[in-house]
C-alpha cells in the first residue's frame, strides 16, 4: 500500500472472498474506472489468488497486473507459481517469511527492459556507460552479498520447508475438527504453501479470549491483518464486509517449520479445552 501512495497514485480498495480470504474478482470489476491503470494482486497467508479471473479482467482493461507473492513463496495456481501470470511481483524475505534472507526481496517481471529500469533505479540509478553519473532520481535498494548468501543458502532447503509446513497444517486440519472454526486450506486448483497457519472463529466475540486463553498456556498467536481502508493512512469512507469479518474472526497459530506433531497437538488440546470450559460463551 505504502509504494502504492509513494508513487503519487491513489489506492482503490475492493473486497475479498469469504472462502479463500483472497481479492474479489467481482468486486475488482466493479471498482473499474476510465482512471484506473494497474491491478495488484495480493496472494495472501499462502493461498493463491483466482488469477484467470484476474489476468481477464486486465487483458480487457488494458491493466497492468502486480503480484504481491510476499507470503506466498511455494504458492501454486493451476500447476504454475504466483508471480508469473502478472507483468511484476514481488516477493518478501523477511524474517518472518518461509525462505528468508534477513530483510530485503526480489522483483520478477516479465518484460527485461522493465527489470533492467527496476535494477537501474535500484542502484541509485548509476549510468552503465558513465562512471559516477546518476542519470535519474534512483534508489539505495540493493540487497547486501551477504543477505544475497543467506538467500541462496535457504533455497536449498526450500523443498523440505514447505513439505513440512504441509505437514504442520495437515497436523492442524485433523487436530481442530468439528470446532467452531475454519483453517484456512485449499482449494480447486491451488497449492496452498502455509506461510502461516491461519484460522477464523465462527464467533468475532471469542477471538481476542481465545488468543487470551493461548497465551495463559504460553502459546503466542497473531491476529489476522487490519483491512488496509481502516488505516490511518490511507483511511477510506467505505465498508468491505467480508473482509472486515475475516479480520475479526481471524488468528495465526505457531506454525515454524521446526514444530513437532507434539507441538501442534498441544495448540490443538489448549484450544479444545477453550470451548470445553465455555469461556467461548461468556
Amino acid at each position: 500500500m505504502n509504494t502504492i501512495i509513494q508513487a503519487g497514485a491513489t489506492p482503490v480498495f475492493v473486497d475479498s472472498r469469504e472462502d479463500t480470504w483472497q481479492i474479489d474478482p467481482e468486486d475488482v470489476r466493479r471498482k473499474i474506472t476510465p482512471r484506473t491503470k494497474a491491478l495488484m494482486a495480493v496472494h495472501l497467508y499462502g493461498h493463491a489468488c483466482e488469477m484467470d479471473a484476474l489476468v481477464n479482467i486486465c487483458k480487457e482493461f488494458d491493466l497492468w497486473l502486480i503480484e504481491d507473492c510476499a507470503e506466498a513463496f511455494g504458492t501454486y495456481y493451476k500447476g504454475r507459481h504466483v508471480g508469473t501470470f502478472g507483468d511484476f511481483a514481488t516477493f518478501s524475505f523477511f524474517g518472518n517469511k518461509t525462505i528468508t534472507t534477513g530483510e530485503g526481496g526480489m522483483v520478477v517481471a516479465r518484460d527485461k527492459d522493465l527489470l533492467d529500469r527496476a535494477y537501474h533505479l535500484k542502484t541509485q540509478a548509476v549510468s552503465p556507460d558513465r562512471e559516477y553519473w546518476h542519470d535519474a532520481v534512483g534508489y539505495n535498494y540493493r540487497m547486501t552479498n551477504i543477505c544475497a548468501a543467506i538467500g541462496l543458502a535457504q533455497l536449498e532447503n526450500a523443498s523440505p520447508i514447505l513439505e513440512k509446513k504441509r505437514q504442520i497444517a495437515a497436523w492442524y486440519q485433523q487436530g481442530l475438527e468439528g470446532l467452531p472454526l475454519r483453517l484456512l486450506g485449499e482449494y480447486p486448483d491451488t497449492t496452498n504453501s502455509y506461510w502461516m497457519c491461519s484460522i477464523v472463529v465462527d464467533d468475532p466475540n471469542i477471538r481476542q479470549p481465545l488468543r487470551d486463553w493461548l497465551k495463559a498456556a504460553n502459546i503466542e498467536t497473531r491476529p489476522l491483518f487490519y483491512p488496509c481502508h481502516t488505516l490511518p493512512h490511507c483511511k477510506a469512507d467505505e465498508t468491505h464486509p467480508v473482509a472486515q469479518s475475516l479480520s475479526a474472526r481471524g488468528l495465526n497459530l505457531p506454525s515454524f517449520p521446526e514444530l513437532s506433531l507434539e507441538g501442534v497437538t498441544t495448540v490443538c488440546t489448549v484450544i479444545r479445552s477453550f470451548f470445553r470450559s465455555g469461556a467461548n460463551e461468556r
